[in-house]
């Protein structure tokens, strides 16, 4: 099969990822941002529901809190930036924070939904036809690769390559992250944020649906009630990547 100049590009980036991962382990840096300990949102109480808007550059700091708390738990997250080392948190800050650069640099929107005056959820989304440049993508990598270490990273170049594969050929939504703050965890903030989701899919022109992977097996039964169906389930990896689509027709 011959790659259009795009795919060729990316392999090239992944494989060049790769080798950062090597020289990260000789080149650390030590002013990585802390997130030992996470700061507490502001506001108290849950109250209803805000409609989803896009995030501003001010909500930054409490978006990477959120994600933070809301992944620390997660089998994929854990796995990926070994959560037995010390400075767990610290690595998933790193991640999260260089992932929102990445989706600045493609002019992407970060979906987010208040209770009251707390960030409740987010969604990061990409859009049909969405894309990142070479330079922005080696950034991205080598930030990885020198603030979490070569174990993380390689483990984050090769889920993402599996989970790549698996996506369908059709125009759709991409959705890499959906988060919910602990202390809203059932408030249905994040099924408000895949509603939202699927209706930018119905109102694009191109968009066939949204895609969506999980590595949480428990998370796959809440995604299929809501019309989502399982597309792929990847063993490659240490962890089961099951791939999920909703197209237009099940909403």
């Amino acid at each position: 099969m011959v790659m259009s100049l795009e795919e060729e590009l990316k392999e090239r980036v992944l494989d060049l990822g790769a080798d950062f991962v090597g020289v990260a382990s000789r080149s650390r840096f030590d002013h990585a941002p802390d997130f030992s300990d996470p700061k507490p949102l502001v506001g108290q109480g849950r109250t209803g529901l805000s409609e989803v808007f896009e995030l501003e550059e001010s909500h930054t700091e409490e978006a990477i809190n959120l994600l933070v708390l809301a992944f620390e738990r997660d089998p994929a997250y854990r796995y990926f930036c070994d959560a037995e080392r010390s400075g767990y948190r610290r690595r998933l800050g790193v991640v999260f924070r260089s992932g929102r650069a990445l989706q600045r640099s493609s002019s992407q929107p970060v979906l987010g939904i208040m209770s009251g005056q707390r960030l409740a959820g987010l969604a990061i989304i990409q859009e049909p036809g969405a894309s990142v440049s070479v330079w922005a993508q080696l950034c991205w990598l080598l930030k990885i690769a020198l603030f979490t270490g070569p174990l993380a990273s390689r483990r984050i170049l090769r889920d993402m390559r599996i989970a790549e594969r698996a996506r369908p050929a059709e125009p759709h939504f991409y959705l890499p992250i959906l988060a919910v703050h602990p202390d809203f965890q059932g408030s249905g903030c994040g099924r408000v944020l895949l509603e939202d989701v699927q209706s930018r899919s119905v109102r694009h022109p191109c968009s066939e649906g949204v895609c969506l992977e999980t590595e949480n097996p428990n998370n796959v039964p809440f995604y299929e009630h809501i019309g989502y169906r399982v597309i792929a389930r990847n063993t490659d990896s240490d962890l089961e990547i099951t791939t999920l689509f909703r197209a237009h027709e099940s909403g």
